[in-house]
């Protein structure tokens, strides 16, 4: 019976024992954890500060290395995660409470790159380049279980407002100013998202500083329409016309119409492959002028036929050229009738007839009245001057425009 009762004593005594042993253990090893927690934040004051306002601390692991600490208290959460925590590189910073969840991520150079605040399914974002600058500010809405980009969103360059998209739109819309302070749009142009951005497609419109319609333009694919304004409060048209993208090229193809300020008809011009047609007119709708101007050497500059009216509609002028623009002119009188023709070249950079040679001047019966010598748009060499009889009577010699002799063979 002793034997029963030593033995039954020795057991209590050993489960006494590691009991014991076990609790100074346990207590140990959160002594312990508190030791390493204190020295792994040692150098960490802005850890060190959440603790002591009675945050709870954990840590996460990966490889012996640390890549995240954890604080937490009641309803609020601070999570730090760590490119390199040795070196105090933090990755991001998570601030959750109640109502509110902030979210930091940084770039390894410390600076700034994204910032969010997230509250009732809206999230307001900031983005800042390596430099710690403001790019990109905006927000997003979450819808379908996806942040959507939605309102306005502003795009900075060095500083400085850029350009705004409106996410609210469809398409998306993209504003852009003239000031700093986005109170004088410049255009507002619809685009589209892409692998290089947003480019434009569809719809711009273009004002000048004062808030004047200046154009309208509309592109699809490669095609452009375009519409200009006078800049003045009654948006009246100034021309219209269409563009196509050839080569990363825009070039005018189709008909171009051109109006005055009174939104009368002033100019038609019609883009082919291989001409121009181009048409004036007068304010009741007359023809002022009609040309047509061919390709020389992959450019239009050969003027081969120009005709000019009066407003009764009598031709006032017909100007035929060749290839090189050297050729001829003939000038009407009001009733249709030639009063002189003569050669020319046309310089068709400034739009000027220069005479060349020999020019004749009628009168009203069809008479030849006077023969002048040209050289480059002087006078040059021998006028002669014909009398009611058709009989030469006067003859001039000029000098490079000098008038040097006369010569009056009637005397």
């Amino acid at each position: 019976m002793k034997k029963k009762y030593l033995l039954v004593i020795l057991i209590l005594s050993f489960y006494s024992f590691a009991e014991e042993t076990n609790l100074n253990d346990i207590n140990s090893q959160k002594i312990e954890e508190i030791k390493d927690k204190n020295e792994i934040i040692k150098n960490k004051n802005y850890l060190k500060k959440l603790i002591n306002e009675s945050y709870s601390c954990s840590i996460e692991k990966e490889k012996d290395k640390i890549i995240k600490i954890i604080l937490s208290k009641e309803n609020s959460e601070i999570v730090y995660t760590y490119y390199d925590f040795s070196k105090d590189l933090i990755f991001s910073k998570i601030e959750k409470n109640k109502d509110e969840t902030l979210e930091y991520f940084f770039y390894k150079n410390k600076n700034l790159q994204e910032k969010n605040s997230i509250k009732n399914n809206i999230k307001k974002s900031e983005f800042y380049s390596e430099k710690g600058i403001l790019e990109v500010e905006g927000q997003f809405t979450f819808l379908n279980n996806l942040w959507t980009k939605t309102g306005f969103w502003n795009y900075y360059a060095n500083n400085t407002l850029e350009y705004k998209l409106d996410f609210s739109e469809k398409p998306i819309k993209k504003h852009t100013y003239y000031d700093k302070t986005s109170n004088k749009t410049k255009e507002i142009c619809d685009v589209i998202s892409s692998n290089n951005g947003f480019q434009w497609e569809g719809q711009k419109i273009l004002y000048d500083i004062d808030g004047n319609l200046i154009e309208i333009e509309n592109k699809t694919n490669n095609n452009l329409s375009i519409t200009g304004y006078y800049p003045n409060k009654k948006s009246i048209v100034n021309f219209e016309g269409n563009y196509s993208f050839i080569n990363n090229q825009k070039i005018k193809v189709g008909l171009w119409n051109y109006y005055t300020e009174e939104g009368i008809l002033e100019k038609t011009v019609s883009y082919n492959d291989n001409d121009i047609k181009v048409v004036t007119y007068y304010p009741k709708g007359n023809i002022k002028y009609s040309s047509t101007i061919y390709k020389k050497n992959n450019e239009f500059n050969w003027y081969k036929e120009q005709i000019f009216y009066y407003p009764n509609g009598i031709k006032s002028a017909i100007i035929n050229l060749d290839d090189n623009n050297k050729g001829t002119i003939e000038i009407y009188t009001e009733k249709g009738i030639l009063f002189q023709v003569g050669s020319v070249d046309y310089d068709y950079k400034i739009n000027k007839v220069i005479y060349t040679d020999k020019v004749k001047e009628y009168d009203e019966k069809g008479n030849l009245k006077i023969v002048y010598s040209y050289l480059n748009g002087t006078l040059h060499g021998e006028a002669e001057f014909y009398d009611i009889y058709n009989d030469l009577a006067v003859k001039k010699i000029y000098d490079n425009g000098q008038l040097i002799k006369i010569d009056n063979l009637k005397d």
